[in-house]
C-alpha cells in the first residue's frame, strides 16, 4: 500500500473508531430509578392472560416511558404499530440483550461461516426486524466479490477520483489523472478537487469524475448477498483490506454485523467485580500502552459499552475492553483499603490499625 493509502486507511479507522465510540448506546434512566429497567431497555412480554395478551407473550420491544402514576411501563413492540401498557410483572428481560457478550454460531453461508465461533458485544436492537447488531473488536475480516460491495453515488472529502469526459484540449490532458476531493460547493454543484503533483485546484462537475477502482482503504457498503445469513450483512459498512489474487475476491474489515438472536448464544463475563487483574496487549495506536502491566480490580462492567471499570490506583479508573486484562492471583491490587497491622518496632506501632 503506497504512503497516501495508507494514511486514508489509518484516518479511515480513526474515523470509525470515533463514529462507534459516538454511537455507543446510552440511556437514560426512567422515571423511578429503582425500577429494573430504563427507558430504552429491550424487553419480553410474558405472563398476560387475555386473548389478545396472549398474542403479546414471547414479543420484543422497546421501553419509551415509565409512569409512575399505574406503574406500567409503555412498551413498543417490534414488527408492531402500537404501543402497550405494561405491569412489571409482565416484562422480563430478553435472553440476549444490549451490552451482552455473545457468540455467534449456526451461520451457513459462505460468508456468515466465517462469523461463527466470533464473540462480539451486542451493540442495540434493530427495530425494524428484530434483529441486533454485534459489535466485533477487533473487527472481523469477510472474504467478498466485487459484485457484493458498493461505494456511495456522491463523494467525500478526502476521497480520491479519476477525471474523466473533459471534452476542452486542456480538459482532455486530465482524463485518467488521480485527484483529491476538497469540498463540495453547493451554490456552484461541482466538486473542488486539488491534484497532489501541482497543488493546483480544479472545479469540477460530478459527471467529471469518476471512482478509482476498487483497492485496500476504500470504505465499501456490503450488497446483494442472497442466502439468509448472508442478508443480515447486507447494508453493512467495512474497509477492504486486500484484494485475493486468486479468487478475485477482496477481504472487508467490518465491525458491526446484524444479526438474529437465534445465532447468538450469551456468554458469562470473563471477569467479576472484584477480581484482580493485569492490563495487557494495548498499543502504542491505542495510546494505552503505558498501562500494559499494571495491576488493579474489577470496579464494575459498563453494560451499554462492553467495557470494564477498573482501578488501577488512587484517582487512575479506566474503561477496558476483556480482550485487554487477564486475570491474575493475588490478595491486593493498587486502589484496595488495607489497614496494617503486627509492625512491632515504635515507628510502626503508630501505624498499626491505620
Amino acid at each position: 500500500m503506497d504512503a497516501s493509502r495508507k494514511a486514508r486507511y489509518n484516518a479511515a479507522a480513526a474515523d470509525l473508531k470515533a463514529k462507534l465510540a459516538a454511537g455507543r448506546p446510552h440511556f437514560a434512566r426512567s422515571e423511578n430509578a429503582s425500577q429494573p429497567f430504563r427507558t430504552g431497555d429491550c424487553v419480553q412480554a410474558h405472563g398476560l392472560e387475555s386473548e389478545s395478551g396472549k398474542l403479546l407473550n414471547g414479543q420484543k420491544g422497546i421501553i419509551t416511558s415509565y409512569s409512575s402514576e399505574n406503574a406500567r411501563f409503555e412498551v413498543r413492540f417490534f414488527g408492531l404499530d402500537k404501543n402497550m401498557n405494561l405491569k412489571l410483572d409482565n416484562l422480563k428481560e430478553p435472553e440476549i440483550n444490549v451490552g451482552d457478550r455473545v457468540q455467534v454460531s449456526g451461520l451457513e453461508s459462505k460468508s456468515g461461516k466465517l462469523l461463527n465461533g466470533q464473540t462480539g458485544i451486542v451493540f442495540k436492537y434493530i427495530e425494524e426486524s428484530g434483529h441486533v447488531q454485534v459489535c466485533f473488536e477487533p473487527a472481523k475480516i469477510l472474504s467478498l466479490k466485487s459484485d457484493n460491495l458498493s461505494r456511495p453515488e456522491d463523494f467525500s472529502m478526502g476521497e480520491w477520483a479519476d477525471i474523466c469526459g473533459l471534452e476542452s484540449e486542456k480538459g482532455k490532458l486530465l482524463n485518467g489523472q488521480r485527484a483529491m476531493i476538497v469540498r463540495f460547493d453547493q451554490e456552484a454543484g461541482r466538486y473542488q478537487v486539488r491534484f497532489p503533483e501541482t497543488d493546483k485546484d480544479m472545479n469540477l462537475k460530478r459527471e467529471n469524475l469518476c471512482r478509482p477502482d476498487l483497492g485496500p482503504g476504500e470504505k465499501v457498503q456490503i450488497c446483494g448477498l442472497e442466502s439468509e445469513s448472508g442478508m443480515l450483512l447486507n447494508g453493512q459498512g467495512g474497509s477492504i483490506v486486500r484484494r485475493l489474487e486468486e479468487s478475485s475476491r477482496f477481504e472487508v474489515s467490518v465491525r458491526l454485523v446484524n444479526l438474529d438472536p437465534s445465532s447468538l448464544t450469551k456468554l458469562a463475563l470473563p471477569f467479576q467485580v472484584g477480581d484482580c487483574i493485569e492490563v495487557a496487549g494495548l498499543s502504542q495506536v491505542s495510546g494505552g500502552k503505558t498501562l500494559n502491566g499494571k495491576r488493579g480490580r474489577v470496579k464494575k462492567y459498563q453494560k451499554e459499552t462492553g467495557l470494564f471499570h477498573v482501578c488501577l490506583g488512587p484517582s487512575n479508573n479506566v474503561n477496558l475492553s476483556p480482550d485487554n486484562l487477564r486475570k491474575v492471583a493475588g490478595p491486593f491490587s493498587p486502589g484496595d483499603e488495607v489497614e496494617v497491622q503486627g509492625l512491632t518496632s515504635e515507628a510502626g506501632q503508630r501505624l498499626n490499625r491505620q
